[in-house]
């Protein structure tokens, strides 16, 4: 994506809460909880670079992001 203002939408259309993180420089910026159904945005300003995205539950399913639920960001 490029760089410069953003806003990430995350839709929960599973069974179980999530929410969205987002590293970036040390910094870890997240979103509420996000029950299943519903969906929540972060407005974000991104340099170009590569940020790890991913889902910071930890519940009775599991650890979330060890569990796959995780993406890498390219903005150039």
């Amino acid at each position: 994506m490029p760089a410069g203002p953003a806003v990430l939408v995350a839709r929960n259309t599973g069974q179980y809460q999530h929410a969205l993180e987002i590293e970036i420089e040390g910094t870890e910026l997240e979103t509420g909880p996000i029950p299943a159904g519903a969906e929540a945005r972060l407005a974000l300003d991104l340099w170009p670079g590569t940020y790890t995205v991913y889902c910071p539950v930890n519940d009775a399913q599991g650890n979330h992001r060890e569990r796959g639920m995780r993406a890498t960001l390219v903005v150039r």
